[in-house]
């Protein structure tokens, strides 16, 4: 999580073991990378191939991406073109933070979703 992170003040020892012990439930270790495996295996598969079917279909409720500007796992690039796939209100927000805006900078964070969500 510090490697995600661009601030670390967050991470205090009671946060870290907070989500250590989350992470450590069964069956998070496995489901937690289940999408890696699924992506994989359902290329050739009839669910994978309708899932991928329906994911060309637009997006038609409003949709609000908040992203880390500083996140070396999302990249800033990867929302480029999103837009094509959402006929509605689309609102991209980027903070200055890494991979995990809601706990970095939870006030800003906060701050957009709620006038986000107060124009809905």
């Amino acid at each position: 999580m510090r490697g995600w992170s661009h601030q670390h003040s967050w991470l205090d020892g009671e946060v870290e073991a907070t989500y250590r012990g989350a992470f450590v439930r069964w069956p998070t270790p496995h489901t937690s990378i289940e999408y890696h495996r699924w992506a994989a295996r359902s290329v050739i598969r009839t669910d994978g191939l309708s899932y991928m079917s329906l994911m060309q279909t637009p997006i038609t409720t409003d949709v609000l991406t908040v992203q880390g500007r500083l996140d070396p796992m999302v990249l800033a690039s990867t929302h480029a073109g999103t837009g094509e796939f959402i006929h509605a209100d689309h609102q991209h927000v980027e903070l200055e933070c890494g991979h995990f805006p809601h706990e970095e900078v939870p006030q800003e964070f906060g701050d957009v979703l709620l006038s986000w969500l107060a124009r809905r």
